[in-house]
């Protein structure tokens, strides 16, 4: 979707129409599912992986000195946590209601704007995803994802526009909440 413009000169040109906040946040969380789901495709590929090394290392009784089986079944318990902690975190985000998020406070769900030392920056508090770096819209650049549990998620939950918030040793203003 575009809309019309004129510059200085009153030459009429098109632009792109600025995307809605319920948008923006439905692709940040898109992304946000494709990064899970490539995560949870690679982590059933290195699990096949380690229980084929099981299967192949030879057992205490075969070798006393051999523990290989050992560490590689501590590898695929690491690895069925991690993907149990995936699968987990894709589900909270699956509950999520975007359309139910308040527009006068930070809550999980809203996008937040910040001035940064002259610079916008934009947060996305969930509650799974955190450090995730998203690119949704050229035009704002990437969106930070926070969790309730972060320094930063604490600092920003149930603040309001204009308030400023501290973490990281810097010292932001809310300028907008999406």
């Amino acid at each position: 979707e575009h809309v019309l413009a004129k510059d200085e000169t009153g030459v009429r040109f098109s632009l792109p129409a600025p995307m809605d906040s319920l948008t923006l946040k439905a692709k940040a969380l898109t992304l946000l599912h494709e990064r899970i789901d490539t995560s949870l495709e690679a982590a059933e590929v290195n699990m096949k992986r380690l229980i084929a090394r099981i299967n192949e290392a030879p057992g205490a009784t075969e070798s006393k000195s051999d523990t290989n089986k050992q560490q590689y079944s501590k590898l695929a318990d690491a690895q069925q946590k991690a993907t149990i902690e995936l699968q987990e975190g894709k589900k909270q985000l699956n509950t999520l209601m975007l359309e139910e998020c308040s527009k006068d406070e930070v809550s999980l769900g809203s996008i937040v704007e910040v001035l940064d030392g002259g610079v916008n920056r934009f947060y996305f508090p969930l509650p799974y995803g955190g450090g995730e770096r998203l690119s949704v819209e050229k035009d704002i650049g990437e969106i930070l994802v926070i969790t309730p549990e972060s320094p930063a998620g604490k600092a920003f939950l149930s603040k309001k526009r204009g308030n400023y918030v501290e973490f990281a040793s810097k010292k932001v203003e809310i300028k907008d909440i999406f």
